[in-house]
């Protein structure tokens, strides 16, 4: 209940400086909601009103809110037309022009948050490379190859087949057959025909 005469006091107030159309001609022109509320006071001799309960009653009417939203997006615009004449206004002194520089900045960085799409910071576009799973098998296969002990790469890379080992060959002698790695293991062992005994007796 206590809200009422507050409110009240605002309407009268917002009256006295041309009403809400006003207001919202003002928003369009740069000014924040911020700053309108410290325009208007809660009661007689007292404090401003918070800038949330001027938000509220602007966005109270329907049709009065929706053209709130596309003063937003003017006042943006306005933002930056005003960052510009700080600059293009300061004088040309060290001071000076720092503080139009902050000043300057600030105002287009509230434009980027009042607009995004017109003066918001733009995402950075990353550009990733398509590979299909084939591509992936293929260069893993690539590596494995580097990897692989010299035979096999040897025998993958000219024949396309594995090499025959001396276990499966024929009796006939390894340059035979075409393509296969002779045998170089010291540790082969050579099988030496036991001759039978003398006195016909089995192996003790």
């Amino acid at each position: 209940m206590a809200a009422k005469p507050v409110q009240r006091y605002v309407t009268q107030q917002v009256k006295a400086l041309g009403g809400w159309d006003a207001l919202v001609d003002r928003i369009a022109s740069g000014e924040t909601v911020a700053d309108l509320s410290r325009l208007i006071l809660r009661a007689p001799g007292g404090p401003c009103i918070s800038r949330n309960f001027l938000s509220m009653l602007l966005h109270a009417d329907p049709i009065r809110s929706a053209r709130i939203k596309q003063a937003h997006l003017d006042g943006a615009a306005a933002m930056v037309d005003d960052a510009l004449h700080i600059v293009d206004s300061t004088l040309p002194d060290r001071d000076s022009v720092n503080k139009a520089k902050v000043r300057a900045d600030l105002r287009v960085k509230v434009a980027g948050l009042k607009d995004r799409e017109a003066w918001g910071e733009k995402p950075m576009q990353l550009t990733v490379n398509q590979f299909s799973h084939a591509d992936y098998h293929l260069d893993a296969l690539r590596h494995r190859m580097v990897e692989a002990s010299a035979p096999l790469a040897v025998a993958l890379g000219q024949t396309g087949q594995l090499a025959l080992m001396p276990s499966s060959m024929p009796s006939s002698s390894p340059e035979s057959v075409e393509g296969a790695v002779p045998q170089a293991c010291e540790t082969e062992a050579t099988v030496v025909a036991t001759p039978p005994c003398s006195d016909g007796g089995g192996v003790s």
